[in-house]
């Protein structure tokens, strides 16, 4: 009888787990001292840490967009023009204002500085944030009788009221702009012009002080009968800057 067979295992089963080892790529492989032969794991493992990206190398239209730079008002300050009758000195209007002991607590203690203008009239400059500057002037042209005459330059601003409905009038707008505002002394002569707009809509433009136009623009808003109307910068206005 001849031997009974034997079962003879191939060498590429014969590694172990013992055997075994991970590469640089983590795929299993055996030692290649082992006859010569080598058992790689074909799968691929995809890298789960992906690099961050940047800025820079991000696509066109993945890149943050840039935010539109806020625009506000330069305030520059209100100013009393006096203007001299006849031979009248500068020097003796001063001396009259000073003497005057209400003045003195009214718009004196309201004056920055005092200069004189390219015509030589005298100018009685204001502090900054000094609000309803016209009526100073009258107080200041009522001690001055005929001695003199002094009004008030107010500098102003434009912006723009849109989506005005096509039955807002001026006396409306101007309305709603002095509750808004905490202006009671706006009165309708502030909107400049007041058109037709797209859509049945009306656009008006209202010359505000400084420090008005700032709070309008920064309340963005304002309700005007059923229509919240939106307050932007007027685009002629050379006075709003970045």
């Amino acid at each position: 009888m001849s031997p009974p067979a034997t079962h003879v295992t191939p060498k590429r089963r014969a590694a172990t787990a013992a055997c075994r080892q991970i590469d640089e790529n983590n795929n299993n492989v055996v030692d290649q001292d082992q006859d010569g032969f080598v058992l790689v794991d074909h799968r691929r493992h995809r890298h789960r840490n992906q690099p961050a990206t940047t800025v820079g190398s991000a696509r066109p239209w993945q890149q943050p967009k840039p935010r539109p730079a806020k625009r506000r008002v330069h305030h520059r300050p209100d100013a009393i023009v006096i203007r001299a009758k006849d031979a009248t000195t500068y020097a003796d209007i001063l001396r009259t204002l000073k003497a005057d002991a209400a003045l003195q607590q009214s718009v004196g203690s309201r004056v920055q500085n005092i200069r004189r203008s390219i015509t030589g009239a005298l100018v009685l400059q204001l502090r900054k944030g000094v609000e309803n500057a016209p009526s100073f002037g009258a107080e200041v042209d009522k001690v001055l009788g005929d001695v003199a005459t002094a009004s008030a330059i107010q500098h102003t601003s434009m912006v723009e009221i849109r989506d005005l409905d096509e039955c807002a009038t001026r006396t409306e707008i101007a309305e709603e702009l002095a509750r808004s505002l905490g202006a009671p002394h706006l009165n309708e002569e502030v909107i400049k012009t007041l058109r037709k707009a797209y859509a049945g809509t009306q656009t008006a433009v209202a010359a505000l002080p400084d420090d008005l136009a700032g709070r309008a623009l920064k309340l963005g808003h304002i309700r005007i009968g059923w229509v919240n109307c939106r307050i932007v910068v007027c685009p002629n206005d050379l006075n709003i800057i970045l």
